[in-house]
């Protein structure tokens, strides 16, 4: 396949890294595949952000931003939004700290300004005040579970590498609004959206879903970084038992996803709830969370197809279920659980040879190369367009399972 130079040049110098400590070591080959994959898809976040000033001023308000989604055949694209801008940077966090670049570092500076950007920090209504916008600078809404992942991905990612405490700051100004204002009393989960336009959000509205757990990681890792058990007991635990309340109440794994009436029963996609279970377990000792968790990644393991495709599903899926996975095996060996790990190693490699198919390789088409086909959920994976949601996966998946640098993103783990 055609190779960018840039990349193949970081997988070259980077390739001599111990590999980690398995039942069975990836193949070499398998390391350098995962290495160019995770170089190139960083070409792709650098060679598609915003870069354009006046002077050394920012040329837009897009300033800092790359793509969300691409359509080849139509030629149409649209910007980042908050927590695809925490993807990236969390992404490119780790590209740098592999291969080491200041185009990097660089990107980062860039992404943090149109992130930050996007925080309401005019204290005059407190509905509003640490909230996230959604799209832009004029976005009058948030999705409470982008807007975990954009204060998750940036500003604790960008505290953990600078050390400014601002990004920290930031983190728990998002984080305390959430937990006055994104959480429905009428269902005790978080909102599907809140408005931010300075009026309240709409109880009557019950939409719910388990993916919206996935924002206790999060909280579960600004718990681990401030020491203030307020972000576990409310950000983690409160998500932690609606997903066993809701698996209970169905007694049937398969319906992982049922929540509040909304079912997406086999996608393969939780956005990470299962992590927030590993955390509660890790930090609490309460088994039940393992168990449900656990028996998440069964069913996954069970629906995977020799080629490594989880269906119905979406390209993304492959990374959050292979993340989850590495998570499960790390948490087992910790706490001294049985735990079939041939399967389960086997289950995670199949995820990255597959998910690698939905790379664009060739170099034709700037806003196609380095990036990943997917995102929405099909019987049948098609080429329809480049997402940042498989692209940033696939470099933090990438990175952990090559096994070189600690890859403490999208885990309960390197946060102590």
């Amino acid at each position: 396949m055609p190779l960018s130079s840039i990349a193949l040049s970081f997988v070259l110098a980077a390739q001599a890294g111990p590999l980690p400590a398995r039942s069975r070591p990836i193949p070499s080959q398998l390391q350098a595949q995962l290495l160019y994959s995770a170089a190139l898809a960083g070409d792709w976040l650098v060679n598609n952000q915003e870069k354009r000033t006046l002077g050394n001023q920012p040329f837009n308000g897009d300033y800092g931003r790359w793509l969300y989604e691409y359509k080849p055949k139509e030629g149409t694209w649209r910007g980042s939004v908050c927590w695809t801008t925490g993807t990236g940077i969390m992404a490119l966090s780790l590209l740098d700290q592999r291969f080491g670049s200041p185009r990097y570092k660089d990107a980062m500076k860039r992404a943090s300004r149109y992130l930050k950007s996007l925080q309401i920090l005019d204290s005059r209504n407190g509905l509003t005040y640490g909230a996230l916008r959604e799209m832009d600078q004029l976005s009058d809404f948030i999705f409470p579970r982008d807007g975990a992942t954009g204060a998750l991905g940036g500003y604790l990612a960008l505290y953990r590498v600078t050390g400014e405490k601002d990004y920290l700051e930031r983190a728990g100004l998002f984080a305390n609004w959430f937990l006055k204002n994104a959480i429905n009393p009428s269902t005790n989960w978080p909102y599907w959206s809140v408005p931010l336009d300075g009026t309240p959000a709409d109880t009557s509205d019950r939409r719910t879903a388990p993916f919206q757990a996935g924002s206790g990681l999060f909280f579960y890792h600004l718990y681990k970084v401030t020491g203030k058990r307020i972000y576990f007991d409310k950000g983690v635990i409160p998500l932690a038992e609606g997903l066993l309340a809701n698996v209970g109440r169905e007694n049937n794994i398969t319906t992982f996803y049922s929540t509040g009436g909304l079912s997406q029963t086999k996608a393969n996609n939780d956005d990470f709830a299962s992590l927030t279970l590993l955390a509660a377990y890790r930090e609490t000792g309460d088994k039940r969370y393992w168990d449900v968790a656990a028996r998440r990644l069964d069913y996954l393991m069970g629906i995977q197809r020799e080629n490594g495709s989880l269906v119905p599903g979406n390209t993304a899926g492959l990374y959050v279920s292979g993340l989850t996975a590495l998570d499960a095996l790390e948490l087992a060996a910790e706490k001294g659980l049985e735990m079939d790990r041939e399967r389960v190693e086997t289950f995670i490699r199949r995820c990255a040879e597959y998910g690698a198919t939905f790379q664009e390789t060739r170099p034709d088409d700037v806003k196609a190369f380095g990036g990943f086909y997917g995102q929405i959920n099909l019987q049948e994976f098609r080429r329809e367009w480049i997402h940042a949601r498989p692209t940033n996966y696939s470099v933090i998946f990438n990175l952990r399972y090559e096994g070189t640098i600690k890859v403490p993103y999208y885990s309960i783990f390197g946060w102590d």
